[in-house]
């Protein structure tokens, strides 16, 4: 009889092992007619449902001048078989556990099809949309049109808003498509410009000087990191927007500063590298160089920036990352209103991105937020996306305190951290477990620090300065998974082990530091799992020895 160590040794060693399942081709033949211009009355529904305008003061219809860039993200073909895949990888005794797939796989066995990828650019060219752009994958297509082309072509109208000082524009009326392509259609991105999305990221109101404040290399101490080896053989993702070249030159700063090596830095513009950087240097600084300060040195950092923060721009970007499948380990410091995600369509076309992603062995770590409970601002319990999504890891916020040797000593929720329960998403089988009752996914899945008044001292525009918020927290935890991404090879996606390493059996060391005090609004952290702060945060050394252990070692 195998004893359950070596089972356990074995299944640990494939989950942390590069590996490709191949599939059987199967046949997917559609048969798709291309769209006429003139458009029947058979409409069906699509992702995109219709802009609740309550409260906003509107401005009429949108310029019939106007152009509309907008995004038809497509659906996922064989999408039950997608996720018991996904499931099967992470399930301990499965012949895929540990698997990943190669970008070719997923694309031939789950992306649309030719033809339906072609089905929906003959119905944009048939209805007047220009500028046409199919992504590699075939999951989203991109156009250009105007309001009389959405009109005809998504049964929909487009109302203009005023926002916060600006003119915005939102579709009146769910966006619907002719019921032939009811199956290839998922949802319509860029309706809506009266939702944008933001980064988490907030100033200290203390001096960079004054103690409270982490340099970025004191983090790996702070958390523990104990014998743990660096990210040397990783690479990590951030996606952004904007022009980074100023990041890069005080990430080269920071590194100077602190005799660190310098980190090769590869950046990609989607779709082109924009002048502007929207007053958001501080954020990627932010992010950049506490990956560096925490990963201790990593094989290459891969930017991904977005032209602007709008939903079809990083849409794009989100999409751009998982095509390339360069980095396994993708930082993503930025969000927005869950029901807004929802309503627009980003959600169920971003969480197919995110899907395909996970079956490649790739992860997104997204900060929870800044608002507390209430990142809607409705003042009821609601939270952002793509935090919430079950394809991600949602990276919760605390404030941090060490010893006067720079060693941990406690946490507490950081009362700014995003949090709570999904009013859209279920939970996946790894987290169920912790909900009791409930199905719906609930976040943070791991906490890091986060209050500006404990974070991190960073150089922007060559000075210190020092900042928090969950746009902190993300870049740690992704620069902890890269460590051990380097140390045991592919990881996979990193969500399932997070909590399965807890179902091992009584470990020889604790992996979480299990945050007990504080609260973000309306969820409190306790002993164990908690809606306030997920798992915990990283004892990264212990974590190390645990899988040592695991393996054998």
């Amino acid at each position: 009889m195998t004893s359950p160590r070596k089972t356990l040794f074995a299944a640990a060693c494939s989950t942390f092992a590069r590996a490709a399942i191949p599939l059987a081709a199967v046949a997917c033949a559609l048969t798709v007619q291309p769209a006429a211009a003139a458009v029947s009355s058979d409409w069906t529904g699509t992702a995109t449902h219709a802009f609740d305008a309550h409260g906003l003061t509107a401005k009429g219809s949108l310029s019939s001048s106007a152009t509309v860039s907008i995004v038809v993200s497509l659906k996922l073909n064989n999408q039950d078989e997608l996720k018991s895949f996904i499931s099967a990888t992470h399930k301990a005794g499965s012949p895929a556990f540990g698997a990943r797939l190669s970008s070719d796989t997923v694309v031939s066995r789950y992306s649309p099809t030719v033809a339906q990828a072609k089905a929906v650019t003959d119905y944009l060219k048939a209805n007047g949309f220009t500028n046409i752009v199919v992504d590699s994958n075939r999951l989203l297509v991109s156009a250009d049109g105007t309001p009389a082309t959405i009109r005809a072509a998504f049964n929909t109208e487009l109302k203009q808003y005023s926002v916060d000082g600006r003119l915005a524009f939102a579709n009146s009326s769910p966006a619907q498509v002719p019921s032939r392509l009811s199956g290839i259609v998922n949802a319509v991105v860029g309706l809506d410009t009266v939702s944008q999305f933001h980064t988490m990221l907030q100033k200290a109101d203390v001096s960079p000087n004054a103690s409270g404040g982490f340099i970025p290399t004191a983090f790996p101490k702070a958390y523990g990191v104990g014998t743990m080896t660096t990210a040397a053989h990783s690479l990590v993702a951030i996606t952004s927007w904007g022009n980074l070249d100023s990041a890069i030159t005080d990430l080269r700063s920071f590194e100077s500063k602190y005799s660190l090596p310098q980190v090769p830095v590869t950046m990609t513009y989607v779709p082109s590298k924009p002048t502007l950087t929207y007053g958001y240097t501080a954020e990627w600084d932010l992010d950049s160089q506490d990956i560096q300060g925490m990963t201790g040195g990593l094989a290459g950092i891969y930017g991904y920036s977005s032209k602007n923060n709008g939903s079809t721009n990083l849409l794009s970007t989100l999409n751009k990352v998982v095509t390339d499948n360069i980095a396994p380990n993708i930082d993503d410091s930025w969000g927005g209103c869950e029901s807004s995600n929802y309503s627009s369509g980003f959600m169920a076309s971003a969480d197919a991105i995110f899907q395909t992603a996970t079956a490649q062995g790739q992860t997104f770590f997204f900060s929870t937020g800044d608002s507390g409970s209430n990142e809607c601002g409705t003042g009821s319990p609601t939270v952002s996306y793509p935090s919430s999504s079950p394809w991600v890891v949602a990276v919760g916020g605390t404030s941090l305190y060490v010893d006067g040797s720079g060693n941990y000593s406690s946490e507490s929720v950081w009362s700014g951290e995003g949090g709570g329960i999904s009013a859209y998403e279920t939970a996946q089988s790894w987290q169920t477990q912790y909900l009791g009752s409930g199905t719906m996914r609930s976040q943070p899945d791991i906490v890091m620090d986060a209050d500006p008044n404990t974070g991190a001292i960073i150089v922007v525009s060559g000075k210190n300065s020092q900042y928090g918020g969950t746009s902190l927290s993300a870049p740690l935890a992704t620069a902890v998974w890269a460590r051990y991404s380097s140390a045991f090879g592919s990881t996979g996606f990193a969500a399932p082990n997070l909590y399965y390493i807890l179902d091992f059996g009584t470990l020889p060391y604790v992996p979480y530091h299990d945050v007990t005090t504080g609260n973000n609004g309306a969820y409190s952290a306790g002993t164990g799992w908690d809606t306030a702060t997920g798992l915990g945060s990283f004892q990264i050394g212990n974590w190390y020895n645990d899988l040592l252990w695991l393996f054998g070692g």
